[in-house]
Order: structure tokens, then sequence, then C-alpha cells
């Protein structure tokens, strides 16, 4: 027989159950992608908005661009093309870097 400590206990682990999931789902939509170059934000893309940003900088020009939730860099102008070559992101603390240009766009 349960008692009425154990009814609330159960109905605020269920709460915070169903809270937790709400906020995993939401948390999706609102990623975004920072792009920093010497460790400075130079622009924010959201990565539930299709967008492109050419981010030009005294190291060279890349163009970063987010559609259907991932995010590439699709051009940029320094000689190795890694980062042009790295396969998109769209999940948290996945990156991608330009060296040469001193950029990084991470999802965050």
């Amino acid at each position: 027989m349960l008692t009425r400590y154990d009814k609330i206990l159960a109905a605020a682990l269920s709460l915070l159950c169903i809270l937790s999931v709400g906020l995993f789902f939401t948390g999706e939509n609102q990623s975004k992608v920072i792009v920093t170059v010497d460790n400075k934000q130079v622009a924010a893309l959201p990565l539930n908005r299709d967008g492109e940003k050419v981010i030009t900088t005294p190291y060279g020009t890349n163009t970063v661009t987010v559609k259907d939730g991932k995010c590439t860099v699709t051009h940029t102008d320094c000689k190795n093309l890694i980062c042009q070559k790295t396969a998109a992101i769209s999940r948290y603390g996945e990156s991608i870097v330009c060296a040469p240009h001193h950029l990084v766009a991470e999802v965050r």
C-alpha cells in the first residue's frame, strides 16, 4: 500500500521526467552555430533557419552555410581547403576549423 509520501514522490518524479523530455526536444531547435575568429565571436547562425554568412578576416574569407539543420563551410580562399572538405555539423560540440584563417564554427 502506498503512503501519502510515496504518492507525492511518484508525482514529483513523473513531473521531472516530463519536463526533462520537453527540454530535450526544445533544446535541439535552439541550437546555433557560433563562428569565432581569434576567439572573438563574429557570427551566430541558428540551425533551424537556412542561411549563409560570408566571414572576411585579415587572414582570408570563408562562407559558412546552414541548410536543412546542418552547417558547412561552402567556400574558402585558404590553400588546403580542409574546412571546406569537413563533413556538415549539427550536434552540440561539433566544430569546423579553418586554421589558416583562425576561424572556428561550433554548434552550441
